[in-house]
């Protein structure tokens, strides 16, 4: 049910920021977590008592789920802040089904290793806004 992720599988990731941005919920971080599926699922099933991220140590990292239905992708935004060097593993669990109740015949999980976090030339980069009147 799942054709491809992003990370992909046991990829090691290189960021070049880790802070993706802020919103009404507070911070969300890089990178970022995608899945696509080869048909179109229940978006009441995709949530995140059936979209689980976690550390090495297993972990629950907090995250919103999303789900795209006109391109058939699962969205994460990562809630907690992921550590450089860390594993880090998505399970998208059997309670996700299809648009005629059918579940995935079996939990669905890959994993993906932040390397580093560097900004672009090796240093560190402050933007600030500039507001004009």
């Amino acid at each position: 049910m799942v054709k491809w992720t992003a990370p992909a599988n046991q990829s090691a990731v290189s960021l070049a920021v880790l802070m993706a941005g802020t919103d009404n919920n507070g911070a969300f971080y890089y990178p970022a977590v995608q899945a696509q599926f080869d048909e179109a699922v229940d978006p009441a099933s995709v949530n995140s008592q059936t979209v689980i991220v976690t550390d090495a140590a297993g972990k629950a990292m907090r995250a919103d789920v999303r789900y795209d239905g006109v391109a058939d992708q699962l969205q994460l935004l990562l809630r907690d802040e992921p550590q450089t060097g860390q594993s880090y593993a998505v399970t998208i669990t059997a309670g996700v089904k299809d648009l005629r109740g059918n579940a995935m015949a079996a939990n669905y999980t890959w994993s993906f290793t932040i390397t580093d976090v560097r900004q672009p030339g090796g240093q560190l980069k402050v933007f600030l806004p500039s507001i004009q009147r």
